[in-house]
């Protein structure tokens, strides 16, 4: 694997725990029904920062928009518009 791949790889990992570890609090939370609203935002921006992570890993080995768009339910004018200014890691 390529330094690009490598690193993209380390990037969704550290998300993923991180989302991990926000579901896990979510679950044990007992407090009051705003608490876990707030907890559930939380978790909602972590699962936005994997979906980065995972579009531009997948652009970084290859993938096209369509491909990327479909595995969303977008076009791939849409997952471009979307993401497309993200960064895709050098080397692709």
């Amino acid at each position: 694997m390529n330094a690009a791949i490598d690193t993209a790889e380390l990037n969704r990992s550290r998300e993923l725990e991180t989302f991990s570890g926000l579901v896990h609090a979510l679950e044990r939370t007992r407090g009051d029904q705003l608490d876990m609203l707030g907890m559930l935002r939380l978790a909602e921006i972590q699962v936005g920062a994997v979906r980065r992570a995972l579009v531009l890993e997948a652009r970084a080995t290859g993938f096209s928009w369509l491909e990327v768009g479909t595995a969303l339910g977008l076009t791939d004018t849409e997952a471009l518009h979307l993401y497309g200014h993200h960064r895709v890691p050098a080397g692709k």
